[in-house]
């Protein structure tokens, strides 16, 4: 199921279950947190690989959170922190180059 899934960190498998219970039931709750709670989990480690400098892991999760669900709350905020953390790294690159 969906949690054994989210215990062994298969993201996309947990959301693949969620999306099929709101496919027979569109107004089942607990899936739409589930579908939540994965993209959030996708969204945290896009951050996170974003802060070690790793922008295509990031930009990998960043997609992710966004198949599983375009209308996070916080997709576009990490998407925009995910830029900004692009630009201050290419910044302090040039600035070290010269």
């Amino acid at each position: 199921d969906a949690e054994a899934a989210i215990k062994k960190n298969k993201l996309k498998e947990a959301g693949g279950f969620y999306k099929k219970v709101l496919a027979l039931n569109p107004n089942n709750k607990a899936a739409k947190n589930g579908i939540n709670r994965v993209a959030g989990l996708f969204l945290g480690l896009a951050l996170k690989k974003a802060k070690e400098s790793d922008f295509d892991m990031a930009e990998t999760y960043l997609n992710s959170a966004a198949e599983i669900s375009l209308r996070h709350p916080g997709l576009a905020s990490v998407r925009q922190k995910v830029i900004d953390l692009k630009f201050q790294h290419r910044v302090r690159q040039a600035n070290q180059s010269g």
